[in-house]
């Protein structure tokens, strides 16, 4: 059990070792990569986790560049599933449609 501790404790440092280097990596604007990841990864989580690993590069050079891009031509970042119900007249046709179609299941011949 101590021996899990220690290990855990271990990849806890390197992880926060690893988060202080990318941290370092700035840009001119000051900017670090770490942020910018957490940005990528974040776009993906919340907009398109089945394809994440396709649209990466795409992701972070759109959020790198979003001053001068609008991310929203090139990625959808919401779906409109707003949908209109439809009219008394067309439920009535549909519905009429519906049991002509039906009837013909019920027919019964007298031969």
């Amino acid at each position: 059990m101590a021996q899990a501790a220690k290990a855990g404790a271990s990849k806890l440092k390197e992880f926060d070792q690893l988060r202080t280097l990318l941290r370092n990596q700035k840009r001119e604007d000051g900017s670090n990569l770490y942020s910018h990841l957490v940005q990528v990864v974040n776009h993906i989580v919340l907009h398109c986790p089945e394809e994440g690993l396709q649209n990466f590069e795409e992701i972070s050079y759109l959020l790198k560049n979003k001053e001068n891009i609008d991310i929203n031509q090139f990625l959808v970042l919401s779906q409109n599933k707003s949908t209109q119900a439809p009219s008394n007249d067309q439920v009535k046709e549909l519905t009429h449609k519906f049991i002509v179609e039906a009837k013909k299941f019920f027919e019964v011949s007298y031969n």
